[in-house]
């Protein structure tokens, strides 16, 4: 297994997000999540804005 650049803990809306942004980059980047599928869990402290 490669060695990563940037590790994403958690695939939900802003992991993604900053996961498509970052991977724009010269980044070896890894998401990992705890389910099995991407984007599937809200947050418990959605205040309904977004912050990155």
């Amino acid at each position: 297994m490669e060695k990563a650049d940037i590790t994403i803990i958690g695939s939900g809306v802003v992991g993604l997000s900053e996961a498509a942004r970052i991977s724009k980059s010269n980044y070896i980047l890894y998401v990992p999540e705890k389910n099995h599928y991407f984007g599937g869990e809200t947050s418990s402290r959605n205040k309904e804005t977004i912050k990155t």
